[in-house]
């Protein structure tokens, strides 16, 4: 089991806060929160295993608080309910929101709750362990995806190249000569090498930036940017395949909604994969909400016979590198085409007061 299990006790009443943190401390670090305000500021600068909520709370009510914790600080943090009103939020609903466990106050015994907090220390265990090795997954795709990007690169690459060297055959060539009435030639192709060498070095900044990301942690960066970053390495790749890509409809969102750079990576590995299958294009629709960014991804299917089309929804990988980072991936077949969403977590967090 894992060592120095946090728990955090958010309870308004005073009594019953001490009474919880006297039988939570015999086993597990603990602390404590008395209003909604206090327990989201915690939470926000902490490192929690488990939080025992109360649903009634000054400030922000807890099942804003469990929202809040598993879609903007961590799903994978454990989430128990002690109140004495579940009729602000039925077990049965609490399910929405993943909550381990819910109990009703003064209906246990104290050996009962450190059992539970035993088992939850376990699948909280669990869940670490299963991100640690899906991050070494990804980890490992990621070599043979930066191949795969590497070609790619080298295809991006080898146009400015050529321009260069057709450049400086002809500066050589009108050097040779007399350089009087050739200045504005001279200049021209200057022109072409210097925009050459700039087209080279952006490719290649961008191809070390993306080898450096961690998909774990990383800069905030807008959505159009994650999209247009995406779309420099993405476009080489699609045109060898014979795939158009139309220009993002970007008017479907109302602010600049700001998301994590990991998501360039999540982006990169699915389109990887998705232009594989028998595509003839790829448009692009973006649309958001208060939390969300959704990316809407449709193509046309080139061949509906062929094979690949029934293992498109199977796309694990790419699945668990958005789930990971918070987002989400679904898509469905028909109608001669291809339809997938991608959510995306904003940094935004707002949270109702009660």
């Amino acid at each position: 089991m894992m060592p120095n299990i946090s728990v955090l006790i958010i309870e308004d009443e005073e009594n019953y806060r001490l009474f919880l943190k006297k039988v939570v401390e015999k086993r597990y670090e603990c602390e404590t929160a008395s209003n909604g305000i206090e327990a989201k500021e915690k939470i926000r600068h902490g490192k929690y295993d488990i939080i025992i909520h109360d649903l009634r709370l000054p400030g922000i009510k807890g099942r804003d608080l469990i929202h809040y914790v598993r879609n903007y600080v961590d799903q994978d943090i454990v989430n128990i309910i002690i109140t004495g009103y579940e009729n602000d939020w039925p077990p049965i609903d609490s399910k929405e929101e993943d909550v381990f466990y819910y109990l009703k106050k003064g209906e246990f015994k104290p050996d009962d709750l450190l059992k539970i907090l035993e088992n939850a220390a376990k699948i909280r265990e669990n869940r670490l362990s299963e991100k640690k090795h899906l991050f070494n997954i990804i980890k490992q795709e990621k070599k043979s995806f930066l191949t795969k990007l590497a070609i790619s690169i080298a295809h991006e690459i080898n146009n400015p190249l050529q321009s260069m060297m057709l450049a400086t055959h002809m500066i050589k060539r009108n050097f040779s000569r007399k350089i009087t009435g050739y200045r504005d030639e001279l200049d021209e192709e200057l022109k072409i090498l210097e925009k050459s060498i700039q087209r080279i070095k952006k490719t290649i900044e961008l191809l070390i930036d993306f080898n450096r990301k961690n998909p774990s942690e990383g800069k905030i960066l807008s959505i159009d940017r994650i999209l247009n970053t995406t779309l420099s390495f993405l476009r080489p790749i699609a045109k060898e395949r014979g795939i158009k890509i139309n220009n993002p409809e970007l008017n479907g969102y109302t602010s600049h909604p700001m998301v994590k750079d990991s998501y360039v990576f999540a982006l990169l590995y699915f389109f990887l994969e998705y232009v594989e299958f028998p595509i003839k294009d790829i448009s692009f629709k973006i649309k958001d909400d208060d939390s969300k960014v959704y990316i809407i991804i449709e193509s046309e299917i080139k061949d509906v016979h062929s094979k690949k089309i029934r293992y498109i929804k199977e796309l694990y990988l790419s699945r668990d590198i958005f789930n990971i980072l918070g987002g989400r991936l679904s898509m469905n077949t028909g109608n001669y085409r291809y339809t997938t969403v991608i959510e995306i977590l904003t940094t935004k967090q707002n949270l109702k007061t009660a």
